[in-house]
């Protein structure tokens, strides 16, 4: 099965990002009692969604190739 060079960047891409999302838990979780400052929360939320919006466009990429490959 072959992908597209884009296909494999995002991939690449979401790791990264994942990665980031897998240190930052880390290091909050021992802070648990200190609260998030509204900037914060923002930040993490505009993280988070940039992330769900590549997930989404790499599982519509892959729905695309494979709708391609059974036809």
């Amino acid at each position: 099965m072959k992908h597209t060079r884009e296909f494999k960047e995002s991939a690449i891409q979401l790791v990264l990002n994942s990665n980031e999302e897998i240190k930052t838990y880390n290091r909050t979780s021992s802070k648990s009692k200190v609260k998030e400052s509204i900037e914060e929360e923002l930040r993490r939320l505009r993280r988070d969604n940039r992330i769900l919006k590549q997930e989404r466009d790499i599982l519509k990429k892959a729905a695309a190739y494979f709708a391609k490959e059974t036809l």
